[in-house]
């Protein structure tokens, strides 16, 4: 028998859940090695890996790991494995009724068969959890717009065997790495390499640099760390130079990052 889990029932430990307009923001946190039976969702969602990951069999059979964006429609069947690590998510659902609205009839049909991944959504993830903290009509908005970009992408995306590659190199060489030296590693023309990836992901190469950078620092000043030392670990010249980028990314400062609670 096929379990539809309804809206707020993840499994796992809820550690903050929030109405944002049509959307509920859940952040959760799941146990090494846990399994997700086979399964299905009352509501159209989408899940933004925080941290480790987990492998997903259904109608793709894939592993999700930090900085993935999974969309699931609605009443599509998939079982899950949480990576020994253990993982922290994300979970937005969606109301269908917003969601219709907002798509029409036609937009509604090519949503059901649409899924996506995206290395460059780990941002995103974290704009997500900052919005179900604040919880005002400011972050319902950002919501809501993370939520429409991410659904388009998956809507219009196309696979690109070129495109995933340079993810992939990109994930290990975030710190150094360079287009020039990204086209070469995969034997491409950097021009050809720079259009497969913004196709694929929506963004340039050097933008997805610079938001894994950011990434990086992100989690470093979460945990503790200074402004400038953040900054000079993930590539970035100065304390200033990474708070300028992040407020043109992120709309936000370093110092209004919460920080993680010491044992």
């Amino acid at each position: 028998m096929v379990a539809t889990y309804a809206i707020g029932k993840h499994p796992g430990t809820v550690e903050r859940e929030r109405e944002l307009g049509p959307l509920r923001v859940t952040i959760t946190r799941y146990g090494g090695r846990a399994r997700l039976a086979r399964h299905a969702h009352a509501r159209s969602q989408l899940y933004f890996v925080l941290e480790g990951g987990f492998c997903e069999f259904g109608p793709w059979s894939k592993v999700w790991r930090t900085g993935a964006a999974v969309f699931h429609p609605a009443g599509v069947e998939h079982s899950q494995e949480i990576m020994a690590a253990g993982a922290r998510c994300v979970n937005v659902e969606i109301d269908p009724e917003w969601l219709g609205a907002t798509l029409g009839a036609d937009g509604a049909k090519k949503l059901h068969a649409a899924r996506s991944v995206g290395s460059a959504d780990g941002l995103a993830a974290r704009r997500l959890a900052n919005a179900s903290e604040a919880g005002d009509a400011r972050a319902r908005a950002e919501a809501a717009g993370i939520v429409l970009e991410r659904i388009a992408r998956a809507m219009g995306e196309r696979l690109s065997p070129l495109a995933e590659r340079a993810a992939a190199w990109m994930r290990e060489n975030w710190l150094d790495g360079t287009v020039a030296e990204l086209a070469r590693a995969l034997g491409a023309n950097p021009g050809h390499v720079s259009r497969e990836f913004r196709a694929r992901y929506g963004l340039s190469i050097r933008e997805q640099f610079t938001r894994q950078r950011l990434e990086r620092a992100c989690g470093m000043l979460e945990h503790g760390a200074r402004s400038g030392e953040a900054a000079r670990a993930c590539g970035f010249a100065d304390g200033s130079h990474l708070a300028h980028v992040m407020m043109r990314v992120m709309g936000r400062t370093p110092g209004s990052l919460p920080r993680a609670k010491q044992a």
